[in-house]
């Protein structure tokens, strides 16, 4: 629900902050002037997972499709202007559950995951002409609900947290109020159990808005 109440801010934002009539020049120049300003991003986003143990890999489901959502501070023109430096929240939840079948040697039946995610991350943005290229790292916590028709499964699900780092790639357009982009990212978790202990690979397209 926290995600989703992020996504509903950044469309109200994007409608004030692409509004013509509020609209300035975020051109570099004009973020150093401000020294400080805010931006928010959505977009689809899939999380693919490598579970350490194989068995756990064929219980429960690898690959989750979902909506992402971040929101970030940032400090303009560090380094003569053409790089800033942010600090944000992030956030990741599947739409649906992802399925597994469960093969007979270990029970059989299903299994349906729902996978939810937050954390937070540091990240330098650097503006080479109209495109920015942004470096990040971070933490986030992992969490899933799975539901199982095996006993032999039964309801264990996940929490742990998770270290991760990757990068955006994007192109500003309006005056650098908006950008669309590319996002991608790979984290490493060593929870306490078999379903915790884990690396995986997150990536998506983005809308941001700044403001």
């Amino acid at each position: 629900m926290r995600l989703f109440s992020l996504l509903a801010s950044v469309t109200c934002l994007a409608g004030v902050g692409l509004s013509p009539a509020v609209a300035g020049d975020y051109s570099i120049n004009q973020r150093i002037d401000r020294a400080f300003y805010v931006e928010a991003s959505a977009g689809p986003a899939v999380l693919a997972v490598n579970f350490d143990d194989g068995r756990v890999t064929d219980i429960v489901a690898n690959t989750f499709w979902g909506v992402q959502g971040n929101a970030a501070l940032c400090w303009a023109g560090v380094g003569g202007g053409w790089l800033d430096l942010c600090g944000g929240a992030t956030g990741f939840v599947s739409l649906g559950g992802a399925e597994q079948l469960v093969p007979a040697a270990l029970g059989g039946g299903a299994t349906s995951t729902d996978i939810q995610s937050y954390g937070g991350y540091v990240q330098a943005k650097a503006h080479l002409g109209r495109v920015t290229v942004a470096p990040f790292a971070g933490v986030r916590h992992i969490s899933a609900q799975k539901a199982t028709g095996t006993s032999l499964v039964g309801d264990s699900g996940i929490n742990t947290m998770a270290v991760f780092g990757g990068s955006e790639f994007g192109v500003r357009f309006m005056n650098d109020r908006a950008e669309l982009g590319l996002r991608g990212e790979y984290g490493q978790a060593n929870g306490s159990l078999p379903t915790e202990q884990f690396s995986y690979f997150g990536g998506g397209a983005f809308l941001k808005v700044r403001f």
